[in-house]
């Protein structure tokens, strides 16, 4: 007699034959369609421990990620196991890559904020602030996206086109 739920998922032995069953294209991106936690990020569990599937499939192909390294996502997609849309990074560099404004932010605009009579942005760099005020957004936002650049190079996140 058999027992268990027939309406239960399949069981995975090996994780590259779980990963492989879980996953779709959605554009550039290989997205994991099996659970997810409330970030968004997929979840694997691996003899009956969680990990997120994005740093499984980065360590299957490149090795145990290094000591104070985070997987970084390239495309912003936090359920993408693309593994040319991920890459290694440092905490910081995590979070500068960030997509876009807090979600608090009055503007909805990383790093700025309506002023007085205009907008003032300020974007800080290893305690360090660097602020500008402008008149019109579209330069304020041009500004922004520059400075991130020349401060964060490759981690300079979510460049956002003048209105």
């Amino acid at each position: 007699m058999k027992t268990g739920n027939p309406l239960s998922t399949k069981h995975y032995r090996d994780p590259i034959e779980n990963i492989a069953a879980h996953t779709e294209r959605e554009g550039e991106c290989l997205v994991w369609t099996g659970s997810r936690n409330q970030k968004g990020y997929g979840r694997i569990k691996i003899d009956k421990v969680l990990y997120s599937v994005h740093r499984v499939a980065w360590e299957i192909e490149n090795g145990p990620i290094p000591e104070g390294m985070q997987i970084d996502h390239l495309c912003w997609n936090r359920s993408c196991i693309n593994l040319k849309h991920l890459r290694l990074a440092t905490r910081s560099e995590n979070k500068r890559n960030a997509r876009g404004a807090r979600v608090d932010s009055e503007l909805g605009i990383r790093n700025i904020r309506r002023d007085s009579n205009g907008y003032m942005v300020r974007i800080m760099k290893d305690g360090e602030r660097f602020s500008k005020f402008f008149l019109d957004l579209d330069e304020a936002i041009v500004w922004e996206n520059a400075k991130r650049v020349e401060l964060f190079g490759e981690f300079a996140g979510n460049i956002r086109p003048a209105a």
